[in-house]
């Protein structure tokens, strides 16, 4: 959070705890959205969060299953159930001390064998399709390779958590894990409200919270169209949750140009990004009305930086390409519009679209088919656990329901470019060439911020 959210936060009125006999409360305004996805669009599986990493070493499995069983008590988020009720879905959540850890041995497969079957155990974990009525919504496991490999894979429903969660996850189970192995107390700050309480909070208050943001979104989002993208195979009657990944490496000139290009344009790394991409799909789409979705953490107070749970919102960024301006043009335009959105984060995305009245289209998401994500955050890689050699393990795809998502990852050589697409719709060689598209379109830009869109969508 910036200086200036911090003082922002520290001048509102703290967030209240909730009586001890209240014991079921709404959904927030952001689980609401999930679960009008989830329930929406079914799929096959279900949007998750997790953690999946190699353990090498002398692990103490005992202490790590007592680690895992204090991170969930400490977060009521992490004992979430969903319960259907006449006012529609609810949350409670369960008691303390319940939570258990699947434990798997491998141990006595050949070795080849064990990592095929490691594979699949990991990939149907994050894979799995939740119930919400009523069930968990975060599983563990512990799986045995060896005396000293292990893999430890924790998944939580994305009603649940977002992405920041998952590094707080990942610090605080270090935190309690040390302790664990040490016989001491854990050095974690105690929380200063549940995500109950937030959830309270946040419909008590919206309405005289969200009103000049929801009049800014209605006036910004007014008669928003769909993306339509040429596709490789007709669109399905109803959006599935199918997907594919390609990867794409731009290098670090490219990117040292981008940054200078932001600075000179006194805006983001991230706005250049965006509007980059932006006038990529205009190209791609041929037409000058181009709305994609950014996720923001939405943590903006004090007491909700230490917390599991989902306070992620995302934002449509609609831009207008019309009158076909330079890129230096454009990026005026997504300077105002990030700036714009930003500063009206805390309006719940479902929210907004209630206000849209747009149609119902079971084919594709509404408002905009397609999601940018520049993660800077530290995520779960930072797991730290005592007297181990732990590194990140791949387990599978996670679940999309948009036609696109572009995740950016920043590396010291450049930056990495991760495309997620509805293997419905389109191929691996179509989103390739998209792909290698967007570093051109990059470099065009750094090099020649002063050239016209239609000019740098033609030479791609």
């Amino acid at each position: 959070m910036t200086g200036i959210g911090l003082a922002a936060a520290e001048a509102e009125a703290p967030i209240p705890r909730r009586p001890a006999d209240v014991t079921r409360v709404p959904l927030s305004a952001f689980q609401q959205r999930m679960w009008h996805l989830c329930t929406a669009y079914p799929g096959t599986s279900s949007p998750v969060v997790s953690l999946n990493h190699r353990l090498r070493g002398p692990l103490r499995t005992d202490a790590l299953i007592r680690a895992i069983g204090m991170v969930v008590d400490r977060h009521e988020s992490l004992r979430t159930v969903v319960v259907d009720t006449d006012l529609g879905p609810q949350q409670s959540f369960l008691p303390l001390g319940g939570h258990t850890v699947e434990l798997v041995d491998l141990g006595d497969l050949p070795e080849g064998e064990r990592e095929e079957r490691l594979a699949e155990l990991l990939g149907s974990r994050t894979a799995m399709l939740f119930d919400l009525h009523g069930d968990s919504l975060v599983r563990s496991s512990l799986i045995r390779l060896a005396e000293t490999d292990h893999v430890l894979s924790i998944v939580m429903h994305h009603i649940i958590a977002d992405g920041a969660s998952a590094g707080i996850l990942a610090a605080d189970l270090a935190a309690c894990y040390r302790a664990c192995v040490e016989g001491a107390s854990p050095a974690l700050p105690d929380l200063i409200i549940g995500y109950g309480d937030f959830a309270l909070w946040q419909r008590d208050g919206f309405d005289a919270r969200a009103a000049e943001g929801l009049a800014y979104w209605r006036e910004r989002l007014a008669g928003v169209t769909p993306l339509e993208l040429p596709t490789d195979f007709p669109r399905p009657a109803e959006l599935g949750t199918r997907a594919a990944d390609v990867s794409v490496h731009v290098g670090a000139d490219v990117v040292e140009g981008v940054e200078q290009l932001a600075r000179a344009s006194r805006c983001s790394t991230f706005t250049v990004l965006l509007a980059a991409y932006q006038a990529l799909l205009a190209g791609r789409s041929g037409t000058d009305d181009i709305c994609v979705g950014i996720p923001v953490a939405g943590r903006t107070r004090m007491e909700l930086e230490p917390m599991i749970g989902l306070f992620g919102n995302t934002l449509p960024m609609r831009c207008d390409l019309s009158g076909d301006p330079t890129f230096a043009e454009l990026l005026k335009r997504a300077r105002s519009m990030v700036l714009g959105g930003l500063s009206r984060q805390d309006v719940p995305f479902g929210h907004v679209v209630a206000q849209l009245d747009l149609p119902s289209d079971p084919s594709r998401t509404q408002v905009f088919q397609t999601i940018m994500v520049l993660h800077t955050e530290g995520g779960s890689e930072g797991l730290d656990l005592t007297g181990l050699a732990v590194e990140p393990t791949p387990a599978g795809m996670p679940q999309i329901i948009h036609d696109l998502v572009l995740d950016l990852f920043p590396r010291p050589d450049g930056l990495e470019t991760d495309w997620r697409y509805d293997t419905a719709l389109f191929t691996a060689e179509t989103i390739m060439e998209l792909a290698a598209d967007y570093g051109k379109v990059l470099r065009r830009i750094a090099a020649e911020p002063g050239v016209r869109i239609s000019a740098l969508v033609e030479a791609v």
